[in-house]
C-alpha cells in the first residue's frame, strides 16, 4: 500500500508542488522557517536530479516563497499558504 501511495505521488503530483510540500513539512518538523539542506539532498528525497531542484527553487525564490543561501533555505510563506501551480 505504501508503495502505491508513493507511486501515485510520483506520477500525478507536479514536482514543484511536491518540493513545496517537502519544504513545508521540513519547516514544521524543525519548527523553524530557516533550515539547512542541500539541493542534492532535496533531489534525492524527490527522486529527481539536482539541476531540476535548483531551477524550481530559483522559481520559488522569484515568487517570494523561499529565500536561498548556501545550504540554507528560508521558507517565506506559511504552510497554510496554498500552492498555485499556474504561478510557476
Amino acid at each position: 500500500m505504501i508503495c502505491w501511495v508513493l507511486l501515485t505521488k510520483l506520477l500525478f503530483i507536479r514536482l514543484d508542488e511536491r518540493l513545496l510540500t517537502l519544504l513545508n513539512r521540513k519547516s514544521k518538523q524543525c519548527r523553524c522557517m530557516v533550515f539547512t539542506i542541500s539541493h542534492e539532498e532535496l533531489s534525492n528525497k524527490l527522486a529527481t536530479c539536482r539541476k531540476v531542484i535548483s531551477r524550481l527553487l530559483k522559481q520559488l525564490e522569484k515568487l517570494g516563497k523561499v529565500k536561498l543561501s548556501r545550504y540554507k533555505i528560508a521558507l517565506l510563506t506559511t504552510a497554510k499558504n496554498q500552492y498555485n501551480p499556474a504561478s510557476v
